[in-house]
């Protein structure tokens, strides 16, 4: 996830990204489903481990 997040880090949020003119948004959202694209394999093996290492935190819990 750490490859999505240094291309996504700098694109504006909220405010921001409704400022900008609809091409620029769309240019971005290009870029960034590009990359998810690209990470998927990636992103969901990262996933299935945080779940599962939230699943073994919550066994410690009880």
């Amino acid at each position: 996830m750490m490859q999505l997040y240094e291309i996504v880090q700098d694109m504006p949020t909220h405010d921001a990204r409704k400022a900008l003119e609809k091409q620029e948004r769309m240019r971005l959202d290009l870029k960034r489903e590009s990359a998810e694209a690209k990470f998927e394999q990636e992103i969901l093996e990262e996933l299935s481990q945080l779940l599962d290492d939230v699943k073994n935190l919550e066994c410690f819990n009880v």
